[in-house]
């Protein structure tokens, strides 16, 4: 997968599309993932279409937070960190958390203020802050204009260039995009940066905070902030939430400063990960930690495992190989006393029965329940075995094995743990089951290079740091 990857950021760089823009707006950061992973995965992803009915539906769906937000926006003062959230909780020991953020615990020094830009808090959380529905309704009444008056919101001479990059990108990597879907793509991207710009910055202007946190930089509505941050001298910092292995938002050849929209730092898990991803020179790498999955091993430090406990965890991109590796287990293990468990993913366990339908013929096969603490897991069964996921990376803090089902693109992101001798691989029952005899003892070096510890010291000293550096300049 990676030398796909490599072919496409090669491609990136020597067409030089981050200096590219479309009315003024520079536009190529916010859409290459949609196409790098194209390339990778071998397939067309959705491409979103919208239409006026569409984008009225959109309006009316606002309305219900419309007064919330103008009260909040009023209501804003001075604070230390303005902090966008991303409504990534978690339910641990009985109260919702982000796991990114909290633990870091920023708000019993600082004053803290959240922006909810994924607009979903009053489903999750009873967190207090704003959220982003007064620029979306101006998105969206801009949306529906643009369809309206399209040569208005027209540029021509870059659509021109656009029309033959879709030609260039369909003759190398036949991903099956037409010059109207990256028009679109394009066009939509304008509009977010012309009107999320113009509300960050008022909010910018109200809160005057010395440092901005951010978790998964990559989000299209999160790109207008970090230029604007720059011009008002406020460093942005973004929280490692996962695997970041060979991943597209964290590789370049193009390692310049021209056109890359990105935070000031990376707080990353430790140095480990440095080795694994390659970033433009505008960001600094800073191994912190994570304390939250600090906490976790405390709270679990005691737990034995169990000799004969395993459990598979559910993949997208191979989840009828992992449905059938769990029951080929079962079927060769259970009468040998092994108990054989199968973790879906949250995003996944509403279509469970769906997905895995045959799995609901082996009952012996325990579904773990979603609210079942994934901590507790690790803490307690001796085999873990995964495709591509941040689990088995999280796992070396326990004592327990991890095992890499190589079947698939993704499963080289794992290569790290394999490398490190953290994890065994493997393509067929009859290798995974020699491979339970085999014994591997958690290589403490490596498991600190991965996860540095005391990592919410590091981190609170590190913004401090940050922040007693940073000098707001009011722009006019």
């Amino acid at each position: 997968m990676f030398n796909k990857l490599k072919a496409f950021l090669d491609f990136e760089k020597d067409k030089r599309l981050f200096s590219r823009a479309y009315l003024g707006v520079p536009y190529w950061q916010s859409i290459r993932i949609t196409f790098s992973r194209s390339v990778t995965m071998e397939k067309k992803l959705f491409s979103r279409k919208s239409n006026p009915s569409h984008v009225l539906k959109q309006l009316l769906k606002c309305g219900n937070n419309i007064i919330t937000d103008i009260w909040k926006y009023i209501s804003l003062t001075k604070c230390d960190i303005l902090y966008f959230d991303e409504c990534a909780y978690r339910l641990i020991d009985g109260t919702t958390v982000d796991s990114y953020f909290d633990y870091f615990e920023l708000d019993k020094e600082y004053k803290v203020q959240r922006c909810f830009h994924i607009y979903s808090r009053q489903k999750e959380t009873s967190l207090d802050g704003i959220g982003t529905v007064i620029p979306k309704l101006e998105d969206h009444l801009l949306m529906l204009c643009s369809k309206m008056h399209i040569c208005k919101y027209r540029d021509e001479k870059e659509e021109a260039f656009l029309e033959q990059l879709a030609q260039d990108l369909e003759a190398q990597f036949h991903m099956g995009f037409s010059f109207e879907e990256i028009v679109q793509m394009v066009r939509r991207i304008v509009v977010i940066h012309k009107v999320y710009r113009k509300y960050y910055e008022k909010i910018i202007r109200k809160c005057r905070p010395k440092s901005i946190i951010v978790v998964a930089h990559y989000s299209s509505y999160l790109f207008p902030l970090y230029n604007l941050a720059q011009k008002y001298s406020i460093p942005v910092i973004e929280l490692q939430h996962g695997l970041i292995v060979n991943h597209d938002a964290y590789w370049y050849e193009d390692t310049s400063t021209i056109g890359k929209e990105l935070p000031s730092y990376l707080f990353t898990y430790g140095e480990f990960w440095s080795n694994y991803i390659n970033m433009p020179k505008n960001i600094k790498i800073v191994p912190v930690g994570n304390p939250f999955l600090e906490a976790r091993k405390e709270k679990y430090k005691n737990n034995i495992p169990d000799e004969k406990m395993m459990v598979f965890y559910s993949a997208s991109e191979v989840a009828k190989e992992m449905e059938q590796l769990a029951i080929d287990a079962w079927n060769r293990l259970g009468k040998r006393g092994y108990k054989i468990y199968f973790k879906i993913h949250p995003l996944e366990y509403d279509k469970r029965k769906e997905q895995y339908r045959l799995l609901s013929e082996y009952p012996q096969i325990r579904i773990v329940p979603p609210d079942k603490d994934l901590y507790e897991l690790l803490s307690s069964a001796k085999h873990h075995i995964s495709y591509a996921s941040t689990v088995l990376y999280e796992a070396t803090i326990f004592d327990n094995n991890r095992y890499i089902f190589d079947f698939g693109n993704f499963a080289e992101n794992m290569k790290p743990l394999i490398d490190s001798k953290l994890a065994y691989k493997f393509r067929t029952l009859e290798e995974l089951v020699l491979l339970l005899n085999r014994s591997m003892g958690t290589v403490f070096d490596d498991m600190f290079e991965i996860w540095k510890i005391n990592a919410k010291k590091n981190g609170i000293k590190k913004i401090r740091e940050i922040m007693d550096e940073s000098k707001y300049k009011e722009k006019r």
